[in-house]
């Protein structure tokens, strides 16, 4: 299991991608701000039958709602855009009161 992301906040090794994998409610992978359409890429070790993806956000400010309506791609092959299939978007709810929350996107009849 591994992750890539196409930039790192502040290139330091406090935001890499693997922070996103890692089970580590502590750390967090963190893209660069400026960047358009940014992404975070997570490698399996084999072939998955993907029912559902679960996004674990801490963030409780002004700044939560930031992953809302981000596309979660399902795909066989790597770097193969034509492979992919969107699973669905994370729905990120306004409720800044809770520390934390998960957002479950649901994949259908996906293969990776």
């Amino acid at each position: 299991l591994s992750a890539t992301q196409d930039s790192t906040y502040s290139d330091s090794a406090d935001f890499r991608a693997n922070n996103a994998i890692d089970g580590n409610m502590d750390t967090f992978s963190h893209t660069k701000c400026a960047v358009q359409e940014n992404w975070l890429q997570v490698e399996l070790d084999g072939r998955y039958c993907i029912d559902e993806v679960l996004v674990f956000q801490e963030r409780e400010d002004e700044y939560a709602n930031r992953m809302n309506n981000t596309r979660v791609y399902v795909s066989s092959a790597s770097n193969d855009e034509s492979d992919e299939h969107l699973c669905g978007k994370i729905k990120v709810t306004d409720d800044y009161t809770t520390e934390g929350q998960t957002s479950p996107v649901l994949c259908v009849d996906t293969t990776a």
